[in-house]
C-alpha cells in the first residue's frame, strides 16, 4: 500500500482526481473534474458506501468490484442517476479493491478501496 502512496494515490474519497503522466523524464500532474464515483470509508471493514452521481440522467450501467488480481468478484446494476449502495465486505479478505463504475460501455469512474479486518 505504501508503494502506492509514494507515487500519488490516496485513500480515501478525493476532492479531485489526478492523472500523472511521463514524458521525457518529466512528470506532470493533470487535474480533472470530481470523480462521480466516491467509496467511503476508505480503508474499510465491514461495509463500503459506494455513492455515484451520473450526469444526463444515464441509468444503464455497472459497478464492478476487482480483487487485487484482476478477478471481478461482484457487479452491481445502476438503476439510478444518482445513489448510494452499502457494500457488505465482510466476505471479502484483506486487500486492495479496485471499484468500476462503467456507463454504456464507457468506464466512468475508477476507486481503490482497501479491506482491512
Amino acid at each position: 500500500m505504501q508503494s502506492h502512496l509514494a507515487h500519488g494515490d490516496c485513500l480515501g474519497p478525493c476532492e479531485t482526481s489526478t492523472t500523472k503522466l511521463a514524458s521525457n523524464n518529466k512528470s506532470e500532474s493533470i487535474i480533472t473534474e470530481e470523480s462521480i464515483l466516491q467509496v467511503y470509508p476508505n480503508p474499510a471493514n465491514e461495509t463500503v458506501n459506494l455513492t455515484y452521481s451520473l450526469p444526463n440522467g444515464e441509468v444503464k450501467g455497472y459497478i464492478d468490484i476487482y480483487n487485487a488480481i484482476g478477478q471481478k468478484i461482484q457487479s452491481i446494476p445502476v438503476q439510478k442517476s444518482t445513489e448510494t449502495i452499502i457494500l457488505n465486505t465482510s466476505s471479502f479478505i484483506n486487500g486492495l479493491y479496485l471499484i468500476t463504475l462503467t456507463i454504456n460501455g464507457e468506464v466512468k469512474g475508477k476507486e481503490k478501496v482497501l479491506i482491512i479486518k
